[in-house]
This record gives structure tokens, sequence and C-alpha cells, in this order.
């Protein structure tokens, strides 16, 4: 069993993980846009804008994929989280 201090040192790491993926939830995907977008308005011939248009394709998915990883990470965090603070005797349900 780990000491107060080592749960309460787990907790605030938690939290800080929790936000990071909370901001990669907008950040990523709207990157991906304004990407996408500027390369659009950058082509100029036909036969670019098929291999373009690839390109966010694939770009797509993997931030697709990416995001789904964001999700389940916080997913876990969250669930690790509310163990930290049951154990620390905290309320979990977001009330003081």
């Amino acid at each position: 069993m780990l000491t107060e201090n080592a749960l309460l040192a787990q907790l605030r790491e938690l939290n800080e993980r929790s936000r990071t993926y909370a901001r990669q939830f907008w950040q990523v995907p709207f990157a991906y846009v304004v990407a996408s977008a500027v390369a659009l308005v950058q082509i100029h011939e036909k036969p670019v804008l098929r291999i373009v248009l690839l390109g966010i394709g694939g770009v797509g998915m993997f931030t697709a994929w990416h995001l789904a990883g964001v999700y389940r990470a916080a997913g876990n965090c969250f669930r690790a989280m509310k163990g930290i603070e049951a154990e620390l005797h905290l309320p979990t349900d977001g009330t003081k």
C-alpha cells in the first residue's frame, strides 16, 4: 500500500495528464482542419489536388486513430484518479 504522500503525488500527476488529454481533444482536430485548409488553398493544378486529398485523408485517419487513443487514455486516467480519491477517502462524485 502506498503512503498518503505517494497517492497525492500520483493524483497530481494524473490530474495534469487529464488536462493534457483535454487540450488534445480540441487542439488536434483544429490543427488538422487548419492544415487541410492551407493545403487545399495552395493547389492550382488538378492532378496535385488528388494527391493532396489522399494525403489529407491519410492524415485524417491518423488523427482519428490518435484521438481514439487519447479518449482511451483519458478514461484510464479518470478511473485511476477515482481509485486514488477513494483510497484517500475523498469524494469521487465532484462534490466537496
